[in-house]
Parts: C-alpha cells; sequence; structure tokens
C-alpha cells in the first residue's frame, strides 16, 4: 500500500458513520419542513444547506458558505427559514 492509499482509507467506527448519517437526514428533514412552511422550494439544494448547517459551527462561516453558493439575497431568505435551527450556533 501506498502512502496515497493509506491517507485515503477511512478512520473512524462504522457506528459513527451511521449516527452521523442519520443525524444529516434528521437535520435535512428538519430544513425541509421549514422551507415547506416558508412556501419556499431551493430543491436539491435542501442536501446541501443540511450539510453546511452540519459543517460550519459557527453563523458567520455558515453565512458565508451560503453566501458563496447562493449569493446575499437568497442567503438573507434561507437565514430567516432555518433562523431555528442555527440558534444555538456560536455568534449573533
Amino acid at each position: 500500500m501506498n502512502k496515497a492509499e493509506e491517507i485515503s482509507e477511512p478512520v473512524g467506527d462504522t457506528a459513527d458513520d451511521a449516527a452521523d448519517t442519520e443525524e444529516q437526514e434528521s437535520i435535512e428533514e428538519k430544513v425541509n419542513e421549514l422551507f415547506e412552511s416558508a412556501g419556499r422550494e431551493i430543491g436539491e439544494d435542501t442536501a446541501l444547506v443540511a450539510r453546511y448547517i452540519e459543517k460550519y459551527k459557527t453563523k458567520q462561516g455558515l453565512n458565508n458558505a451560503l453566501v458563496k453558493e447562493f449569493g446575499t439575497s437568497t442567503t438573507a431568505e434561507i437565514n430567516k427559514i432555518i433562523k431555528p435551527l442555527i440558534k444555538d450556533k456560536k455568534g449573533r
């Protein structure tokens, strides 16, 4: 096995991976519900928004990623919709 193969091998327990997948699906479901209740559709991007919510530890980091992906006006709408999901993140 060469160095690249050693680095690319997954590290961790499959139970942890399964728990992460379930948590990701749960967040994605919540994002879908919030967008439906707001009457807004972003389609396949729901999974991306859920992934960003999970990935970024601060509201600022999440906002920066959303702006880069969707632009400022769309991100403002998304932030209003997902506000209940990000209230516990660090930041204002």
